[in-house]
């Protein structure tokens, strides 16, 4: 097969994975397929590390491949994105939970209030015992 032969194989087999949702990566067996969305839920490092991307990769590059410079963009780029994603995950977790109490009514709202009140004061007690044995 020549090398335009294999261009060619190759061009269909990303593109054709492309329309249902998936990436193509190379690796060592060779072309393989993910799940666009099951790819990116990884952490970053993973991310990278697929894709051949991660610091040490690309930092090893230094000296004999000048698009190094935009591979190790790319890695700081995902990092922080992923870094992003998760923080708004975090956040809109939170929100949901404020949500979700402003939906009880008064009466579940101040039991839950009167419950986190009488934990704290547990746990103060138990600092202030711990803090009066240690003196």
């Amino acid at each position: 097969m020549t090398d335009k032969n294999v261009n060619s194989v190759v061009e269909s087999f990303v593109l054709k994975h492309s329309k249902e949702g998936n990436i193509v990566i190379r690796n060592q067996e060779g072309l393989e397929a993910f799940n666009l969305d099951d790819f990116i839920n990884q952490p970053a490092e993973g991310i990278l590390y697929d894709l051949n991307r991660d610091r040490a990769t690309t930092l090893s590059l230094i000296k004999t491949d000048p698009k190094w410079v935009n591979d190790y963009a790319v890695a700081l780029v995902i990092e922080k994105l992923k870094s992003i994603i998760n923080d708004l995950h975090i956040e809109t977790l939170a929100n949901k939970e404020i949500i979700d109490f402003a939906r009880l009514s008064i009466t579940e709202q101040a039991s839950i209030i009167n419950s986190l009140r009488s934990q704290l004061a547990t746990c103060l007690d138990t600092l202030h015992k711990d803090a009066n044995r240690n003196d």
